[in-house]
């Protein structure tokens, strides 16, 4: 290590002593500037600063075969003011390498939470895996913005429905308000903000007529599962899902008042079917 007032020849004839690793020259003519020598030539221009928390910090400024001395003064003279005036450009270089990608934030911390409340995590998932993580993925979370969303949806809806588009862009709203709830780095804002859901026209209703019932309840007397005969017509008379049906108790009805009472719905509520 060793302290002396650099110029461009002494520069170039400086060199790294035998069975050294490497020579240290703190520059005299100019305050935090190092010029690393290592044992096979190479030369590097350091900036040499304390930071906030009085560790010792030494960011590379380039190679010595790249900028000339002046200009590695004239750099170093440009990182010293931004310090004086209390910005640290390497510490915001560190903060935009801790922002993650879309689809490491998913995988790693959103699909992991929404696991240990959510009951339908599998459907979220699949939607994840099969639009959200191939569309934007590869896009660190700060880079994502509102055209991104907005070129989607006119290209999703070229083979999908609006229904189908909505879902996409109701999760991924979740998935940046939780990451802006959780304080993830880089993340301030919602890309999906008034970005307003595509109106639904594809509702259809349809109704079985009585030849159609018949033949209905006909087919499923022949089928070999014998439990269909009193699945199928409990679907159709009233309007439930299938899983609640299936893990319908007798002591979720009420048959004096003709009440069906099915604690767990999709919603994650208790709902009431009358007689």
């Amino acid at each position: 290590m060793a302290t002396m007032t650099l110029t461009q020849k002494l520069l170039e004839s400086l060199s790294c002593a035998e069975g050294s690793k490497k020579l240290t020259v703190f520059d005299k003519g100019c305050k935090n500037l190092v010029l690393e020598v290592s044992s096979t030539g190479r030369k590097t221009y350091y900036f040499r600063y304390q930071d906030d928390r009085n560790v010792t910090r030494q960011p590379k400024l380039s190679d010595a075969n790249s900028i000339t001395l002046k200009q590695a003064r004239t750099l170093c003279d440009r990182y010293r003011s931004k310090l004086a005036m209390g910005e640290d450009p390497w510490e915001a270089k560190a903060e935009l390498k801790r922002v993650p990608k879309v689809e490491t934030f998913i995988w790693e911390s959103f699909l992991p939470f929404i696991k240990t409340y959510k009951r339908s995590w599998d459907t979220d998932q699949s939607l994840l895996k099969n639009h959200v993580v191939p569309t934007f993925g590869h896009l660190y979370m700060d880079q994502l913005n509102k055209k991104h969303v907005i070129d989607f949806i006119g290209k999703h809806l070229e083979t999908h429905a609006p229904g189908s588009v909505n879902r996409v862009i109701i999760l991924l709203r979740y998935i940046y308000n939780c990451a802006i709830r959780w304080e993830t780095t880089g993340i301030t804002k919602n890309p999906t903000n008034n970005i307003p859901l595509l109106e639904e026209n594809n509702t259809k209703e349809r109704f079985l007529s009585k030849e159609e019932a018949e033949k209905l309840f006909g087919a499923i007397q022949k089928s070999p599962n014998k439990m269909l005969q009193y699945i199928v017509p409990m679907l159709t008379l009233t309007g439930a899902r299938k899983n609640e049906v299936i893990n319908a108790k007798w002591e979720d009805f009420n048959f004096e008042q003709k009440v069906w009472r099915i604690p767990m719905s999709k919603s994650g509520k208790a709902r009431l079917i009358l007689a």
